[in-house]
């Protein structure tokens, strides 16, 4: 209406005023949000400046740390690498030269000097030379253990090698580091002490908290743990070392090939003193395979696994591959040189078990003549092989039904043995286990002649603890059984004996089938 186009006319200019404000309002705002947002920018990039001033501050420190670091592994890897060579460098020249010093001696006729004499005249001086280097006196103390053995000192050896791991253990305290190294280059000796057992424990969990359970050298100390384990008869506990350190080889970068088939043949050797006869197999023919492709066929380490191998194919009554073992490996010692090497001792030795097993005693005590005459000219009359010779002399004797021939060899044997360092050789248990075996011989051949009293008081003999540890395989537990049951009919305990004969068959059932040749005659002779 006409009213309010005059009312809307007087009000423009208010309302232009107002506008104007308005737009000067949102102008306004704007501007407070572009600064708003231009200072908030420049926080970020002052953020992000000081940000990445800190992450390069950070940066520059951790290079600097990694580099002092990296500088003192550099020198102490230049210093260990400085040491080592000059303890390689003594070895060296101690092997090399001081040992020949004999032959240089004013008045000696070198021609006339035995290797006996050449390491007993160098021997004295061992300790005196290397009084200040003690790595290199402990290196050299083994080395002359090795070659004792060779020439069948065993006394001096087990002197030179208790002396080159108490040199070894002494320097746990002193020096943790060179105790390592030591450690480290002894562990492949395979004849170590029941009293050094704490002594690897210790080395191989400080091996594995400096350089990983991974690390070439560590696995070295966690072979030499498992090789004590081995000793002290703790089967269980050595596959399951030996099997860790297969599994990690893997991982060490060209770790040695000749090691790592060592190990699948020690594997194969507990497995099967576990009645793990499929897995034992399968260990020892991976080990067979392995040396034959990094020597060749007929090699010394392949036909010592072919006999261990052929030992258990014999306790398996698997005659036909043993018997193709044996000749394998009777070949391949007969190549040597020496026709009368310890590669055809012991192939015949392992024969003479088959051929008793396989009741052709004829043959059995022809060859065992052969190996007892090799083994005394080569050991002497009181070494370990001699030993076992007599005992296989014994069984055959029993076998035979010479039960009076029995008795005597099997006493013989036993007094033997308390004259062999056993012991140091191989770890009491395997000693204890050995002497019950032979014992049990003794409890049964007297049995069998009617000597109930003789042979009650020869299986009291024999420890009750023994007879029950740990360390007895179960089918030791078998013939342990066997025996008690020859003892207590021999005593007219019929029935008790039965009991007896019943466990041992079920064992010998569960571990070497029903069908088996020491099964089925256990169960004859509950009748």
């Amino acid at each position: 209406s006409a009213q309010v186009l005059a009312d809307r006319i007087r009000s423009l200019p208010a309302r232009h005023q107002a506008l104007a404000a308005e737009r000067r309002q949102q102008q306004r705002q704007a501007e407070m949000q572009q600064e708003a947002a231009l200072a908030h920018q420049k926080i970020e990039q002052l953020r992000a400046r000081r940000t990445g001033l800190n992450v390069a501050f950070v940066v520059l420190l951790a290079g600097l740390g990694i580099s002092v670091l990296m500088y003192r592994q550099a020198v102490a890897a230049r210093q260990q690498a400085e040491h080592a060579q000059t303890v390689a460098q003594e070895v060296s020249n101690f092997l090399n030269y001081d040992i020949l010093a004999a032959t240089e001696a004013e008045g000696r006729d070198a021609r006339s000097l035995t290797a006996q004499q050449l390491l007993d005249d160098a021997a004295k001086r061992i300790d005196a030379r290397f009084k200040d280097l003690p790595e290199a006196g402990a290196q050299v103390h083994t080395a002359f253990s090795s070659s004792y053995m060779q020439i069948g000192d065993t006394a001096a050896a087990f002197f030179h090698r208790d002396r080159g791991w108490d040199i070894a253990k002494s320097l746990q305290q002193s020096d943790p580091e060179a105790a390592l190294r030591l450690a480290v280059d002894l562990s492949p000796v395979d004849y170590t002490r029941d009293v050094d057992a704490d002594f690897w424990l210790a080395m191989r969990e400080e091996a594995i908290k400096r350089w990983g359970a991974r690390d070439g050298r560590t696995l070295l100390l966690r072979n030499a743990v498992a090789l004590v384990q081995s000793r002290q008869r703790l089967a269980s506990a050595a596959v399951e070392s030996y099997s860790g350190i297969i599994r990690d080889a893997a991982y060490v970068p060209d770790y040695d090939i000749e090691t790592l088939a060592t190990h699948w043949e020690d594997l194969g050797q507990e497995q099967a003193s576990l009645a793990h006869f499929d897995v034992a197999e399968a260990a020892y023919r991976k080990a067979i395979s392995m040396y034959d492709q990094l020597y060749q066929p007929g090699s010394f380490s392949a036909v010592t696994a072919q006999l261990r191998y052929a030992r258990m194919l014999i306790t398996l009554g698997r005659f036909d591959e043993a018997e193709a073992l044996i000749d394998l490996s009777l070949k391949a010692g007969r190549a040597q040189r020496n026709s009368q090497n310890a590669l055809v001792i012991t192939a015949q030795r392992t024969q003479v078990i088959l051929r008793i097993e396989q009741n052709r005693y004829t043959e059995a005590e022809a060859i065992l003549a052969e190996v007892l005459r090799a083994d005394t000219a080569s050991r002497g009359v009181h070494s370990q092989q001699v030993v076992y010779a007599g005992y296989l002399l014994a069984l055959l004797r029993e076998r035979q039904g010479d039960f009076a021939g029995a008795t005597q060899r099997i006493r013989d044997t036993l007094d033997a043995q308390q004259q062999v360092p056993v012991a140091l050789l191989y770890g009491e248990n395997r000693k204890s286990a050995e002497r019950v075996r032979y014992q049990l011989l003794l409890v049964r051949v007297l049995a069998e002649q009617g000597l109930a009293r003789e042979a009650r008081a020869a299986f009291a003999a024999i420890s009750q603890t023994a007879l029950k540890a740990s360390w007895l395989s179960e089918l030791d537990q078998v013939e342990a059984l066997e025996t008690q049951a020859a003892l207590l009919r021999s005593e007219g305990s019929l029935t008790q004996a039965e009991a007896e004969l019943r466990k041992a068959q079920g064992i010998s059932s569960r571990l070497l089938g029903a069908q088996h040749a020491q099964t089925r005659r256990l169960q004859a002779a509950q009748s």
